[in-house]
């Protein structure tokens, strides 16, 4: 093996890494954001029930913040999907480079096989970025529910 196929094959190791942490990360900021919404929307509720739906610009204030909090988890779950894939396509070029095969054929076998090439906002039922965005859009939607139904739901 030559200088160059090893240092090609310390960078496949590198970009492989990457993509493993990546899927790491994309669990962890997800986690964050879903706990972000389950304490705001539960202390959302037990405030807005105590209060019989009073309050109005705070209602209205807390259920914009809310929705404004799915908007930027959305674009989160779009980049940290985007970036996953980015790390496994410039792998399996590596990889296809050097000739390893079994490599490229055992990336191609991932998740994120279905999503290379396409956009990040095009889905897959059975990927963890589509259960995360339906997830993002529950969230939405009962932030919304409160901003315009709020009187109606708390009294």
């Amino acid at each position: 093996m030559t200088d160059e196929q090893k240092n090609e094959f310390e960078v496949l190791k590198f970009l492989l890494d990457n993509g493993f942490k990546e899927a790491a990360l994309f669990w962890s900021r997800n986690n964050v954001f879903l706990l972000v919404n389950l304490a705001s929307l539960s202390a959302a509720l037990a405030y807005f029930s105590n209060a019989s739906g009073g309050n109005e610009p705070m209602r209205i204030g807390v259920s914009v913040f809310g929705a404004l909090i799915c908007v930027i988890w959305a674009f989160v779950i779009r980049a940290g999907r985007a970036m996953n894939h980015t790390w496994v396509d410039q792998a399996k070029e590596v990889a296809s480079r050097l000739g390893v095969s079994e490599i490229t054929t055992a990336l191609g076998k991932t998740p994120s096989e279905g999503a290379s090439g396409r956009t990040p906002w095009k889905l897959d039922y059975k990927s963890a970025t589509s259960l995360m965005f339906f997830v993002a859009t529950l969230f939405g939607l009962a932030w919304a529910l409160i901003g315009i139904l709020g009187p109606k739901i708390f009294s």
